[in-house]
């Protein structure tokens, strides 16, 4: 999402301010399909790994950001780099719901989604400087930028994910031996 500015900018350099829409509309087809195609999915493959396959997706999937030429190839790259955010969000939300302690759930949710939302406002911030100043083309480097540098933070993040899950579960067997508050 750090390229929505220069999604939109681009069919507006093209003469088509419209097109942002489509654009935008098909980014969000493609993660709302790819959300609920993965939500019904029984994986077996630990959540870590999850992570760094679904970051390392959406950061090969900005590349082809750079050959779009019109409203349909960009509108056909943003289809496959959709594909890969709703399931990116999925297995982020199952890791913060199996590494937080339950009486922090909320907390640790609310966490997720803020810094998915600085990312977004400094993503368009930069990628709408470079637009400004190199084009669409600028903006996609943002993009695919940002990309490799959440690679590399799942990369990092595998070692203290993998002790996080394994602490919880260990502690999870005395957590559901309590009775439990419903207020």
């Amino acid at each position: 999402m750090s390229s929505c500015s220069s999604r939109r900018s681009a069919p507006n350099q093209q003469g088509s301010p419209a097109g942002a829409g489509i654009v935008l509309s098909v980014y969000a087809i493609g993660s709302a399909g790819a959300g609920l195609v993965f939500g019904a999915l029984r994986l077996t493959v630990p959540l870590p790994r999850l992570l760094l396959l679904s970051t390392a997706g959406t950061a090969l999937t900005t590349l082809p950001l750079l050959l779009v030429g019109n409203i349909a190839t960009l509108s056909a790259a943003v289809f496959f780099s959709g594909l890969f955010f709703a399931p990116t969000m999925i297995v982020v939300m199952g890791l913060v719901e199996k590494t937080v302690p339950p009486a922090a759930l909320t907390e640790g949710m609310t966490w997720a989604i803020t810094g998915l939302s600085v990312g977004v406002a400094l993503g368009a911030s930069v990628s709408g400087g470079m637009v400004d100043r190199f084009g669409p083309s600028g903006g996609f480097a943002v993009a695919i930028a940002a990309g490799g540098a959440t690679v590399l933070l799942a990369l990092t993040a595998q070692g203290p994910l993998n002790r996080g899950l394994r602490a919880r579960a260990v502690e999870r067997p005395a957590d559901e031996g309590r009775a439990k508050s419903v207020l």
